[in-house]
């Protein structure tokens, strides 16, 4: 009786090991069935899709993106560089790591300044009590880095006069007055600076008879009446982007001697968040999509309003967000290669400027480091119609380096109702 029991108990584990082997076998062959029905395929890269930004151009737009306030805002990127760069030259250990880490290392193309059309100048402004401290081998760094084009002034630093008075020489007066009284005081040693400036024309300018009021829509949906500039052509020196979710104009400069500059318009169907997930990637996308006008059958006609105004940065603000906090310690800042005293930089200040016209763009930028001491219906035969008329970002760079020389955005262009009289109406 005893043995017919264990008999019964073996057949019954055998019967359920096999029960759980077939079970097992037929989840593996359902995932096998699965993986068959539903494919890992890739979805294409959208244009919009964010990456990665590398390390040497984190600093061009990572200003865009902590200061997106929906409004009009412009700055240099170019300006910021050349200043920051001639601040690492005297910077060690880990004040050094911290402003490479975000401006890594600028390489800086030669341009020729040109009187009323194109600047860029670099000064270090030492007080004159402070000039046997700064190091020899610190300005002579600079002078190797800039190739010799960087000037050594120095003044009692008791007003902010001569400083002014220097940027606004080399900016075009477009930038009379970048720091106000005590900005700097008797505890400033050094101030380095940077001021740029273009005053170009398009190379293929518009027409103010053609200039006219036009809608432009504001990103909370409200229609305005937009001061519009328009142009029908085929030149190749124009260009196009469009799909379902960004539009992309290129125009470029007149070229002068070995320096072609172009003005890139990006508007995607909401420009807050576009900016709020922007990487520099996307440029790179969008280039390699841009269309000639020249490559259209009938050409294309743009649309794109016209704007003025100057922005100042939060840049001392910003740099800390962005990781730059040991510089602005008067304990922790390490600017030994400048000056054996105890160096850190105070403040720093940058403003910008643009007037985009008919005839061109007049832009400039100046960036001041203070460091102290501490110890439809389409119409097969009608032109391509590019309208740029939503809040959009914009970028001016060199068109062979890709230096970026400005960046910024249009939220509100000017108002047709204040610009009409200034036009003749036929």
């Amino acid at each position: 009786m005893e043995k017919n029991k264990k008999i019964q108990v073996v057949i019954i584990i055998i019967l359920l090991l096999v029960a759980c082997g077939l079970g097992g076998y037929c989840i593996y062959l359902n995932k096998l069935d699965n993986n068959k029905q539903k494919p890992n395929i890739q979805e294409p890269t959208d244009i919009t899709e964010p990456s990665e930004i590398s390390v040497n151009t984190k600093s061009d737009y990572a200003f865009l993106k902590l200061e997106n306030n929906k409004e009009n805002m412009i700055y240099s990127p170019l300006s910021i560089n050349y200043a920051f760069s001639m601040l690492s030259l005297g910077a060690d250990n880990n004040t050094a790591k911290e402003l490479n880490d975000v401006f890594g290392q600028s390489n800086f193309k030669d341009h020729k300044n040109i009187d009323n059309v194109l600047s860029i100048a670099n000064s270090i402004f030492i007080r004159d009590i402070y000039k046997d401290t700064i190091k020899q081998s610190y300005i002579n760094d600079i002078q190797n880095k800039f190739n010799g084009m960087v000037e050594i002034k120095y003044d009692n630093f008791e007003s902010v006069e001569i400083i002014n008075k220097w940027v606004s020489e080399k900016t075009f007066e477009l930038i009379p007055d970048i720091l106000k009284e005590g900005d700097i005081n008797v505890e400033s040693k050094v101030i380095l600076a940077n001021a740029l400036a273009i005053k170009m024309k398009w190379a293929n300018t518009f027409d103010t008879s053609s200039t006219h009021g036009k809608t432009f829509y504001l990103e909370d949906g409200q229609e305005y009446n937009a001061t519009t500039l328009n142009q029908e052509t085929h030149k190749d020196n124009i260009s196009y982007y469009e799909d379902d979710k960004t539009t992309a104009l290129s125009m470029d400069l007149e070229k002068i001697n070995n320096t072609q500059l172009e003005f890139l318009a990006i508007m995607p169907e909401n420009l807050s968040d576009y900016i709020a997930n922007f990487q520099s990637e996307q440029i790179d996308k969008i280039d390699s999509k841009l269309i000639k006008a020249s490559d259209e059958k009938n050409g294309i006609s743009i649309n794109i309003p016209k704007f003025k105004f100057d922005y100042q940065l939060k840049l001392k603000e910003d740099l800390i967000n962005l990781g730059i906090k040991d510089v602005f310690d008067s304990e922790k800042a390490d600017l030994s290669k400048i000056g054996d005293t105890g160096l850190f930089v105070d403040n720093c200040l940058h403003k910008a400027t643009i007037d985009f016209s008919e005839d061109g763009i007049k832009a400039a930028a100046s960036t001041v480091i203070v460091a102290k001491d501490s110890i439809g219906i389409v119409d097969e035969n009608a032109p391509k119609e590019i309208n740029i008329n939503k809040p959009f970002m914009f970028l001016i760079r060199d068109k062979e380096s890709k230096n970026i020389w400005f960046v910024g955005t249009v939220y509100k262009p000017n108002s047709w109702l204040e610009d009409q009289a200034k036009y003749t109406i036929e």
